[in-house]
Formats: C-alpha cells, sequence, structure tokens
C-alpha cells in the first residue's frame, strides 16, 4: 500500500475568485473516493485518528466533512484540528 503526504504549498492562499490546490486537491480526494489518514487533534489535546473518506468540504468555513470506515460514523472537522493527511 502506497501513501503519499501533501504539503500545502506556501502560496496556497490564492484570490478570493480561485481554489486554493488545498480545496482543488480535496475535491479530487472526494470525487476518487480515496483512502486518507487524518490525524486530529482536539481541544485539551485530545488526539485520534481518522481512516476514512472525504464527503464533503466548506473552504468558506474551512470544515471538512470525512467518513470513518472503521467506525462508519460522520466527523465534521475544522483544517486547524487536523495535524496530519495521509492518503492511501
Amino acid at each position: 500500500m502506497n501513501s503519499d503526504e501533501y504539503e500545502l504549498p506556501d502560496n496556497a492562499k490564492s484570490d478570493p475568485g480561485e481554489k486554493s490546490p488545498l480545496w482543488e486537491w480535496m475535491d479530487q480526494l472526494k470525487k476518487n473516493n480515496t483512502l486518507v489518514q487524518i490525524s486530529v487533534v482536539k481541544g485539551k489535546g485530545v488526539r485520534f485518528s481518522i481512516p476514512g473518506r472525504i464527503l464533503g468540504f466548506d473552504s468558506a468555513a474551512e470544515m471538512l466533512t470525512v467518513y470513518h470506515v472503521d467506525e462508519k460514523k460522520v466527523y465534521l472537522l475544522k483544517l486547524n484540528e487536523i495535524d496530519d493527511f495521509i492518503t492511501c
């Protein structure tokens, strides 16, 4: 199983009318139904990992909706809660 880490380029912030590279990449992962491994840090330092698939995202609110494939639950994450993101 190959895994690739994605590093957001320095120029990720773009004009409001354009999609940033991050959101284009998220859209591609969603369309391809790609399995991802997301490391999350919640309040008070609580850490957990989500093996899942991206269901949707809201670029204006910087929120990501992820389906946890093991627990069969849907999680709504803020981008600033994501510590690491690996595609499988």
